[in-house]
């Protein structure tokens, strides 16, 4: 059975007098908010309940609410009969086709009005959508808050200055002037992980194959533990979409994770996985690596490849190169494009450098951009007209006759 978690938030909502001459008895406003409440149901919904009274019958409520780091506000009409005196409620599903991340803020209002076309606006409230069984605690660090409960203190606070600096790394390669604000949020078993992330597959719930998952819209991040290449990975997603905005612009798989990987601090596991997979002939063709693979046993080979791949174009070409491919893709060119301006590669060469690599075979060099190109032929071109001319006058030179000219001393 599954135990359904309770939080009730509160608000009595005053309304001050609208108008009167001094020392008058306020008069009271038409519309009236008694009270406001919502309550966290983690992790299938959230309910607001609303009760309000009025001089005359209250004919509509509307309900606003937006998801944190979202920019689209939501309405929705709660259930209540029209009278003076109303109880209104709405309820937001939280899971499945609906899920929503564990830490979270939902912002929201309501519009009411009467009979007699008179409306009232509430204040904008705010609540933390999280499991209520448990005591949150939070720790800000720079543009990075840290949401955990049953931890202690210093554990939270060692990871958040191991992050602090790696995050400083990432964000030069990513060539972004600050680290974007966001939200960590650290669960702390497979039966809370089973609670609070969203459902993949059957497999991938059973068999643990996620220990974290990162949510662009929400500017959050959600773990299975606390451990700070945990973090780094998972910002790291964050920072390179923070990078890459552009709406027409969809960062290959094999990059994101291949560079949340790249910034992990060891990488021995992942070095033994793809020599055993280079020799086994498993490895994916780079080219079908635009998003992940569906079977558990092809992730892990995904993540150790994608990690290869972008590890040898950070150890042959630097990291500066890397952050050309990216501010590239950030100004609108698409993946293959980004890589041919930053690299002079194209997928299929970038694949097949990599894997001569691992192989210690001789990689292929990259190629000239196109621009290059077309400028070294004419400059060629221009020389062998020179040389052909210069020839042809020698030749002449040669064949014509001998003359000696004597100079007076």
């Amino acid at each position: 059975m599954t135990i359904v978690g309770l939080i009730v938030g509160a608000a009595i909502l005053a309304f001050g007098p609208s108008g009167g001459a001094a020392g008058s008895v306020p008069r009271p406003e038409p519309i009236r908010v008694l009270e406001a409440t919502h309550e966290v149901r983690f992790p299938s919904e959230v309910v607001f309940n609303l009760r309000a009274e009025g001089d005359a019958s209250i004919t509509e409520v509307t309900l606003y609410y937006k998801v944190s780091g979202g920019r689209v506000t939501i309405y929705g009409y709660p259930s209540f009969s029209p009278a003076n005196q109303i109880t209104a409620g709405f309820t937001i599903e939280t899971d499945g086709n609906s899920y929503l991340p564990t830490g979270t803020d939902i912002e929201y209002y309501y519009q009411l009005r009467d009979a007699l076309g008179r409306s009232l606006e509430t204040p904008q409230f705010t609540l933390e959508y999280r499991d209520p069984r448990y005591d949150w605690q939070t720790l800000q660090r720079g543009n990075v808050k840290f949401l955990w409960h049953d931890r202690p203190v210093d554990q939270v606070v060692g990871v958040s200055d191991a992050v602090a600096e790696r995050l400083d790394e990432v964000r030069q390669v990513m060539g972004l002037d600050a680290v974007p604000p966001m939200k960590a949020v650290f669960v702390n078993d497979t039966r809370e992980a089973e609670r609070s992330f969203p459902s993949v597959s059957g497999t991938a719930t059973r068999t643990h194959l996620y220990g974290g998952f990162a949510f662009r819209e929400y500017d959050l991040f959600v773990l299975a533990e606390l451990h700070t290449d945990g973090v780094v990975h998972e910002a790291t997603h964050l920072m390179l979409d923070e990078a890459v905005s552009s709406a027409v612009t969809q960062v290959p798989s094999w990059l994101h994770e291949g560079l949340a990987t790249y910034f992990e601090s060891s990488s021995n596991r992942r070095e033994r996985s793809l020599a055993q997979a280079a020799r086994s002939s498993s490895l994916m063709p780079l080219s079908h690596m635009t998003r992940q693979p569906g079977k558990p046993s092809d992730v892990r080979v995904f993540y150790d490849q994608s990690w290869g791949v972008v590890n040898h174009l950070m150890s042959s070409y630097g990291p500066d190169q890397m952050t050309t491919l990216i501010q590239a893709m950030g100004s609108g060119k698409n993946p293959n494009e980004s890589l041919w301006w930053a690299y002079g590669l194209t997928v299929d060469d970038l694949d097949e450098q990599w894997k001569a690599s691992l192989l210690g075979s001789t990689p292929v060099a990259p190629r000239p951009d196109p621009g290059t190109l077309i400028t070294n032929s004419l400059i060629g071109g221009a020389v062998a007209i020179v040389l052909t001319v210069a020839g042809l006058r020698w030749l002449r030179n040669l064949l014509a006759p001998s003359t000696s000219h004597d100079t007076a001393g």
